[in-house]
């Protein structure tokens, strides 16, 4: 008699939930920067879609390593005050306060508002294998714009 009930069918199960009725998007492992542990592509791609005017006037101090000194920033901050606090407040690149996710807002008035909300990048990623050093690998992380919020 086969098994009906097994890990791999409740990983499915949950990743169809996210991806396909949700807004999430599907995850590679390979995306994932054990080092830092994140995402930097999306929170790049985040920074860009929601901080334009930001994101440009570090681009012309910068140039082509303003990813790697926005990344660099990010990881300091999240060193030294914890992802609680930076998802909150954001942290600071030069002196300008870049923001790495948008809160929901109490009301739906301020269509500027709302629009940074749904511009929030959600994703899940199955077997993330979070270390260089050997090939252990969490069964499933829950992304907020590149951070990983939630492991399961």
């Amino acid at each position: 008699m086969q098994k009906r009930h097994i890990e791999k069918r409740l990983e499915d199960s949950i990743e169809f939930q996210f991806t396909e009725n949700d807004v999430y998007q599907k995850g590679n492992s390979a995306d994932y920067d054990a080092s830092h542990a994140l995402e930097p592509a999306r929170i790049i791609a985040f920074i860009k879609n929601t901080q334009t005017k930001i994101w440009q006037k570090l681009t012309a101090i910068h140039g082509d390593n303003t990813e790697q000194i926005v990344l660099d920033d990010l990881c300091k901050t999240l060193e030294t005050q914890g992802m609680l606090n930076v998802l909150r407040h954001g942290f600071k690149c030069y002196g300008k306060k870049l923001k790495v996710a948008f809160f929901a807002p109490n009301t739906e008035l301020n269509a500027d508002t709302l629009a940074l909300y749904n511009n929030n990048i959600f994703s899940v990623t199955r077997q993330l294998y979070y270390s260089a050093s050997n090939k252990k690998s969490l069964d499933m992380v829950l992304f907020l714009n590149g951070l990983p919020i939630i492991t399961l």
